[in-house]
């Protein structure tokens, strides 16, 4: 036996010099994957040609400003009515002189909570019913909405709105998202 290696010495010399190149290769393999998968460079012209730097424009006029998108409250205002009932809505057409006591009495509420300058952008209306009258709620909830935004212009005139049931009991919910 040759002093503990169990390699003879020819052999040993050509195994350490194949693994010198197998690492070299795997430094390479690692390098290559690495710049493939390294983000592009941004392409650079080759004749660039520097432009004037334009005048900076005028302050914004109004109808510019109005022009901006307008986003609605995070957090809707919450309003209950429970002196009209959904069926008192739905049988007269066109609200009646219901319509104008739900046009009165959300007004007296948005009045208390300052709210009346305000604009509304999208409103849920829930009516409430029976269970076995959950269509009848339904219709109502629309009336309602279509009666508030054709008759309070001033904060309803741009809202959108949605009519839901509310579940059992009298009387309408209207949730207000006002426009920030």
């Amino acid at each position: 036996m040759r002093s503990g290696r169990w390699l003879p010495e020819s052999r040993r010399s050509r195994a350490s010099l194949l693994a010198g190149w197998l690492f070299a290769d795997l430094c390479l393999v690692l390098f290559l994957v690495n710049l493939a998968s390294a983000p592009p460079k941004p392409s650079v012209k080759a004749h660039h040609s520097p432009t004037a730097t334009p005048t900076p424009s005028p302050t914004p006029t109004k109808a510019k400003a109005a022009a901006k998108p307008r986003a609605l409250q995070q957090y809707p205002v919450t309003i209950t009515i429970t002196n009209v009932t959904a069926t008192d809505i739905t049988a007269q057409a066109g609200g009646g002189p219901l319509g104008a006591q739900l046009i009165r009495e959300l007004s007296a509420k948005l009045a208390a909570h300052h709210l009346q300058q305000r604009q509304a952008g999208f409103v849920l209306v829930y009516a409430s019913a029976p269970e076995a009258e959950i269509g009848q709620a339904l219709t109502s909830a629309s009336a309602a909405l279509g009666i508030i935004k054709s008759k309070d212009g001033k904060v309803f005139s741009d809202a959108a709105g949605e009519g839901l049931w509310n579940g059992s009991g009298n009387g309408f919910e209207f949730q207000i998202f006002f426009f920030a």
